[in-house]
């Protein structure tokens, strides 16, 4: 879970569908939790989110891990996109952000390796 404020908390994962997965999105806004509509990468399922890292209500970040590998969705404030993932990341492992506005991904690399990301 992170969030900018008490009352703008984001929790990410996954919900089962039949015999797959997809991605869930949960927003706390200080009274109650929604289920916030999220892009799955992979239609066929197995979606799910591990990570989420907030900057401030229209900066969030999210990283996940789907059959093809991991990927990235970032909230605008209105919506949830996929972005690009760079190349050489087999997995992430947590975020984290600062109130300045920088993100970090931390994961395995493809080559075995650790590895830090920022925006």
């Amino acid at each position: 879970m992170a969030g900018p404020a008490g009352n703008n908390v984001w929790a990410v994962g996954d919900q089962a569908q039949g015999s797959s997965f997809n991605t869930l999105i949960e927003h706390w806004d200080g009274t109650s939790w929604t289920v916030v509509p999220s892009p799955n990468p992979n239609p066929q399922g197995n979606n799910g989110l591990g990570a989420v890292a907030a900057v401030s209500s229209g900066d969030v970040w999210a990283v996940g891990h789907q059959l093809l590998g991991p990927f990235t969705e970032h909230w605008d404030g209105s919506k949830w996109t996929i972005l690009a993932t760079p190349a050489g990341v087999r997995f992430f492992a947590a975020m984290a952000a600062s109130t300045g506005g920088t993100v970090l991904a931390v994961g395995q690399g493809t080559n075995q390796s650790g590895i830090i990301l920022s925006n």
